[in-house]
């Protein structure tokens, strides 16, 4: 409790002891503010040494006590000249009076030297103090020189390169070095050592590069060379970009010229041409070579090679017994900068006797349709102005196996046919061939179909009546071979076997019975449900013919595919767009003359879209009918 007590009045003493000196204070207090000294302002440096090569310099940093408390404070940056520049705005409000603080970080250039502050305090009084400068100014940025100097380079293509030495130097230490080159306005890094970039890590403040150490050519089209050096820390690199300009001269490539100009050269069949010229060249020449042109393209006829390489040439090329196939000679030429040039010289070549001319009295409808086993007779002439060397028939299977017959030549300018063939299932063409002693060849062949018919129909997705100037109709009839519109189909019901339609927004051509599209072909007058009748022809696809062997079945491929047995079955022709062709191929049976007979269908081509009505567009089909 003592303890207490004394502590309670230890306390209480010093309270009065504090508020005694307060009194004190306040009444003495205008004399001590006029005794009071001017503001101190104190520097944490006494100078300032600022690097400008670096990223970031020491910030200015000073305290400025006041013993009567602040009334302003000013700061200026000193320069060169009596320069003083008011750095901020003057200082008037002060959270503390007695004491500021002051960290500022100008943008230091080389013309400051110092750094002045001017403090007032509340009686006017002034102090002023200064912080000298030390700059150290910027460094250059590396020095890029070409060969002692020179800003400017002559080269002409194919002579000798020239040395070039390219030469760095820095104040401080190199960073980097990357080398280009401009072709055709392209710019395009060279590679050193490798790399595309040749970075320094030896402290390197110097480096010579000679171009000619890593076998450098100018390239055809070359307008500078372009180096870029890097120097400095890395987080403050001054760049260098050097350019030698280059004054690049070319070298055209080897000139051809024809005696006579463009004319063309004109001659009669098997006779002997000259073709003259001459090439010229600024490089020297090295090879020619001279190619004649058929009607089956280029064809190498004779080549000459210099050595030593020449700057000029004059040719003379004879073309013997010359065939009308024969167009023009090529001349091409190449110098030593491996540049090649070709001119060609047009050739007129007039027939004198043309290929043998084969004729034959049979007509190509009388082989279609023809019975199994049963003789062709096949009967003409073959006539030719020179001798005919060689006559022959070749008859060729389904399958693609030729049999050939050497035809006797009685009369080299005139030899009769009279030959017979067997039309076996397989039979699918004949076939007359015949050679004149120019070696010229004629021939003349004709498809054979046994054991049915074949034919190629136009049809299209329109069947409107009256169209015979727009389109064929969409209903095909075996028996006729032909395609019906509605109303042709309704006032002949009873040919009408299958009918066509577009599906899937006219991307997809569809075949089917119209027993099942009765409710689909729908017309004001003559829609399928306003004829007498439509044939109830079954439908199907075929399940072992496909468009891709349609022409290679016979009549034995047709008979083996199994028929339809209802009205369901549909065949999609294409796939995607009226144009791009399925597999699919169509079978059905119908009753042609009394009999029932088979039908294969196979989608051949487009022919015309008609973007209006794109179900009036047009498209072929092919169709095989048992005989």
């Amino acid at each position: 409790m003592k303890q207490a007590k004394y502590i309670k009045a230890g306390l209480l003493f010093n309270l009065i002891l504090i508020l005694c000196i307060c009194a004190t204070w306040y009444s003495c207090s205008d004399d001590t503010n006029q005794a009071a000294n001017a503001p101190e302002i104190l520097f944490m440096n006494e100078n300032l040494v600022i690097d400008l090569n670096k990223a970031t310099n020491s910030p200015i940093v000073c305290v400025i006590n006041s013993e009567t408390g602040l009334k302003s404070v000013q700061t200026f940056v000193q320069k060169t000249g009596d320069v003083e520049i008011a750095l901020e705005k003057e200082v008037v409000s002060f959270f503390n009076k007695h004491s500021y603080s002051l960290n500022q970080t100008p943008v230091y250039s080389e013309d400051m030297i110092g750094f002045k502050v001017i403090a007032t305090d509340e009686n006017g009084k002034t102090a002023t103090a200064t912080l000298p400068f030390a700059v150290i100014p910027l460094r250059d940025a590396p020095v890029v020189t070409f060969n002692s100097g020179i800003n400017e380079i002559d080269y002409r293509e194919g002579d000798v390169m020239p040395d070039i030495s390219i030469k760095i130097e820095s104040e401080e230490n190199l960073q980097y070095l990357v080398l280009s080159e401009v072709v055709n306005r392209v710019e395009k890094k060279i590679k050193i050592n490798g790399n595309d970039t040749l970075k320094f890590t030896n402290n390197e403040q110097n480096h010579v590069l000679n171009l000619q150490d890593d076998g450098f050519q100018f390239k055809v089209g070359t307008t500078a060379l372009k180096v870029k050096a890097g120097a400095g820390p890395s987080d403050r690199i001054k760049v260098k970009v050097g350019t030698l300009k280059v004054n690049f001269t070319e070298i055209p490539a080897p000139q051809v010229a024809f005696e006579g100009g463009d004319a063309p050269i004109e001659a009669n069949e098997f006779s002997d041409i000259m073709v003259k010229g001459s090439i010229t060249t600024e490089s020297k020449l090295v090879s020619v070579r001279y190619l004649k042109r058929t009607q089956d393209g280029l064809v190498q006829i004779g080549k000459k090679e210099f050595s030593p390489s020449i700057s000029s040439h004059d040719f003379a090329v004879t073309l013997e017994n010359v065939f009308v196939d024969i167009t023009g000679l090529v001349v091409e030429a190449t110098d030593e900068l491996g540049k090649k040039s070709n001119a060609e010289k047009q050739i007129v070549v007039k027939e004198v006797a043309p290929a043998p001319t084969i004729s034959l009295n049979q007509k190509e409808n009388e082989f279609n349709g023809v019975d199994i086993n049963t003789t062709l007779s096949i009967t003409g002439n073959i006539s030719s102005l020179s001798s005919i060397t060689e006559a022959k028939l070749i008859t060729i299977t389904r399958t693609g196996e030729e049999t050939v017959k050497t035809l006797a030549v009685a009369d080299n300018k005139n030899v009769t046919i009279n030959e017979s063939v067997t039309a076996d299932k397989t039979l699918a063409r004949i076939k007359i061939e015949a050679t004149d002693i120019n070696n010229k060849k004629s021939n003349i062949s004709y498809d054979v179909h046994v054991g049915y018919y074949y034919h190629e129909v136009l049809m299209s997705l329109d069947g409107a009546p009256n169209h015979g100037d727009s389109t064929p109709g969409c209903f095909f009839s075996a028996s006729q071979a032909r395609a019906y519109d509605y109303c042709d189909g309704m006032a002949n019901w009873q040919e009408v076997d299958i009918a066509f339609s577009s599906y899937s927004t006219n991307t997809v051509i569809r075949v089917a019975s119209l027993k099942q599209s009765v409710t689909k072909f729908r017309h004001a007058t003559c829609g399928l449900d306003k004829w007498e009748n439509v044939k109830g022809c079954y439908f199907k696809k075929a399940a072992k013919i496909k468009r891709s062997t349609f022409d290679q079945a016979t009549i034995d491929d047709m008979l083996a595919e199994t028929l339809p047995t209802n009205f369901e079955q549909i065949a999609s022709l294409t796939s995607g767009n009226f144009e791009t062709p399925t597999e699919d191929v169509g079978v059905y049976a119908t009753p042609i003359n009394g009999k029932t007979k088979r039908v294969i269908i196979a989608y051949d081509h487009f022919v015309k879209r008609t973007e209006n009505n794109l179900a009036a567009s047009q498209f072929m089909i092919k169709v095989k009918i048992e005989k």
